[in-house]
């Protein structure tokens, strides 16, 4: 199962409606309000999944905490491997 997928969809969201309703108010080209929206809503999902999942414990619940970059000590896990 991939779930990092679902983080980054559910980030996606909501900025491609926000743009795209001030692109719409604005009277923007359909051509420009695609290109637009496609290259803003790339950077602010990528910026939103880093500061809200990526680097906090949400990445164990989003992709897995063997996955996940922030781990706990082995000697807290209790994964009974030696340090050292």
């Amino acid at each position: 199962m991939q779930t990092h997928r679902t983080g980054l969809t559910l980030l996606h969201l909501l900025p491609t409606i926000i743009l795209k309703a001030l692109f719409i108010g604005q009277c923007f080209r359909q051509l420009a309000m695609v290109v637009l929206t496609v290259f803003l809503t790339f950077i602010i999902s990528m910026i939103g999944y880093y500061v809200l999942i990526k680097l906090t414990p949400l990445s164990w619940v989003v992709d897995g905490y063997r996955k996940s970059w922030l781990q706990l000590p082995a000697m807290i896990t209790g994964d009974g491997k030696r340090q050292g």
